[in-house]
Parts: C-alpha cells; sequence; structure tokens
C-alpha cells in the first residue's frame, strides 16, 4: 500500500516538472528551471542556479540508481527535487530564515 502512495508521488513529480516544461526524457533543461526563478530577488534567483547546477549534475551521476527503481515512474524528477530541497535548506538567503520555535 505505501508503494502505491510512493509511486502516485513520485510520478506526480516527474509528471508537473515535465508539464512545466523543465524535464524532458530525465533531462533537466537549466535554462527552462532558471526561468522559473525569474520572480525571485536577484540574491535568491543566483542562489537558485547555482542549486539548480549542482543538483542537475548530482542527479546526473546518480542517474543509473534514480531510473532503474521499483518505481512505476522514473525516481530522476523525484531525486533532483530532493537534491533542490536538500541545498537549498542548506544555502537559503538569512533573510528567509526565522528565528523561533518551529510549533
Amino acid at each position: 500500500m505505501a508503494l502505491d502512495r510512493d509511486n502516485q508521488i513520485v510520478c506526480a513529480v516527474k509528471c508537473q516538472m515535465e508539464k512545466q516544461g523543465i524535464l524532458e526524457k530525465d533531462r533537466v533543461d537549466v535554462k527552462k528551471s532558471n526561468e522559473l526563478t525569474k520572480h525571485l530577488d536577484e540574491e535568491t534567483r543566483d542562489v537558485m542556479a547555482r542549486l539548480i547546477e549542482m543538483c542537475v549534475r548530482i542527479t546526473n551521476e546518480q542517474r543509473s540508481h534514480l531510473t532503474k527503481t521499483q518505481y512505476k515512474c522514473s525516481f530522476f524528477a523525484y531525486g533532483f527535487l530532493l537534491c533542490l530541497t536538500e541545498k537549498m535548506r542548506a544555502n537559503c538567503p538569512d533573510k528567509y530564515w526565522k528565528s523561533g520555535k518551529v510549533f
């Protein structure tokens, strides 16, 4: 049952990235990915551009592992999203951090 839910998530991420035009045949379009950040301030756009490049490199290095899984869809897009999430959390501009308790 959990794998079905996981399949839905992995496939939804792949589908959404394809619809946005940033993923085609498990290849991330860096230029289109950067276009999606145009509404952000310059500092954040610069950070995102660097992280997008980094995560493309990392996911390409892990391609054989990310595309051969038990999931119905390739895990590549989800792996790219996980990378971006992790790297953004580690490199988020200070102005976006809030002090205090989460809950």
